[in-house]
């Protein structure tokens, strides 16, 4: 997995290539949201990943729930789009 992050206005945008699989690719992503505390708005785009771990999960809805984020994600692939509607997250998440 590589990510590639930027911040601008407010806003965390942060690019995920390769599968998310295991707990240290979850810890790497935790800690780019750590590193950009300030953002408002945390856009994830994910260019291969068909599913995103519980613990990944976890912290978003966290994000959403006790920080006031905005988190917004875009997935290439229709698996991860449909996991995350299956899980009734879309209105959590604004999924694109």
């Amino acid at each position: 997995m590589q990510t590639n992050s930027t911040f601008h206005n407010s806003t965390l945008h942060l690019i995920v290539d390769g599968h998310v699989s295991g707990i240290s690719e979850v810890m790497t992503i935790t800690n780019i949201f750590s590193e950009y505390s300030q953002a408002r708005v945390i856009e994830l785009e994910f260019n291969d990943a068909f599913v995103i771990p519980s613990a990944l999960i976890g912290h978003l809805l966290k994000l959403v729930n006790v920080d006031q984020k905005k988190v917004m994600i875009k997935a290439k692939r229709h698996e991860l789009k449909d996991l995350i509607n299956d899980l009734n997250l879309n209105t959590a998440f604004d999924v694109r």
